[in-house]
């Protein structure tokens, strides 16, 4: 049988399948998750689906252009949504595209057999969309439980190292930690500089944000972090870590020396980056 399929509706839940299996992809890989940058992904998959259907001409060179075309976009959806490298997360994405596109294909499959569907001149049945709005349903109240499950004091290992210095902290979780760079929009991470000692510049070590009369090589690492505290208004001086491991899953953060006390913990991380 022979179905017509319209653009706007292949686009459409395109568009919704690859935002949530993007969403996904980011919590699992304890990535930062962006709306806007999962959107803009979203779109290029969407648009990269409906293309391939309107322009696959069937041949096996079509096949092979548009399967090596397949996997560019990929790296490129998962570039854009995450500053993780897109190698790491491309099989993590294939992995829950085809994951969802499954569980949506033997839902969708089972509803026909059991004559739930009626089959529509288009191909598109309004149960379609019902199947994708329950399983969003699913995995959002899923993730809900999960959070508030994980809603108690946690506290988890790291590994940081800056300009080559490398340290070990124990930091406590914080969801009320909404501090990001400007910049480039990652989540800060604030560190006690006692844990690396002397071994840092003590530009660092006492907070110094007149960048300007640092060095150069120094300068290029820092960031300025405006935070908002019961004090008042401050900066933080930001450094962009050689790597930070939570817990052995290495994240995309910025990190903030600040002295404090946190609750007897080195420092204090964003609960996203968990």
């Amino acid at each position: 049988m022979t179905y017509e399929i319209y653009a706007d509706t292949l686009f459409i839940v395109n568009f919704s399948m690859d935002f949530l299996s993007l969403f996904i992809t980011g919590k699992l890989t304890h990535s930062s998750v962006r709306p806007i940058r999962l959107t803009i992904s979203a779109v290029i998959g969407a648009l990269y689906a409906t293309l391939s259907v309107v322009f696959d001409s069937g041949d096996i060179y079509s096949r092979v252009m548009w399967f090596a075309a397949f996997i560019f976009c990929a790296l490129t959806m998962c570039r854009i949504s995450y500053s993780l490298g897109p190698k790491r997360l491309l099989p993590v994405f294939l992995a829950v595209n085809l994951g969802l596109g499954g569980l949506m294909s033997i839902l969708f499959s089972a509803a026909r057999q059991s004559g739930l569907v009626v089959e529509s001149g288009d191909g598109a049945s309004p149960l379609m969309f019902l199947l994708f709005a329950l399983i969003s349903g699913a995995v959002s109240l899923l993730y809900g439980r999960l959070r508030i499950f994980g809603s108690k004091r946690r506290e988890v290992n790291s590994r940081i190292t800056l300009l080559g210095e490398t340290a070990e902290a124990r930091l406590l979780c914080d969801s009320g930690n909404l501090l990001c760079d400007p910049i480039s929009s990652k989540p800060v991470i604030i560190l006690a500089p006692k844990i690396f000692g002397d071994r840092l510049p003590l530009e660092l070590r006492t907070g110094e944000t007149d960048i300007g009369a640092l060095s150069g090589s120094l300068c290029a690492k820092l960031r300025l972090i405006p935070a908002q505290g019961v004090t008042g208004n401050r900066l933080l001086v930001g450094v962009v870590p050689d790597e930070v491991l939570v817990d052995g899953n290495e994240v995309d953060a910025i990190i903030a020396l600040a002295d404090g006390s946190y609750d007897g913990c080195d420092g204090i991380i964003p609960e996203e980056l968990i």
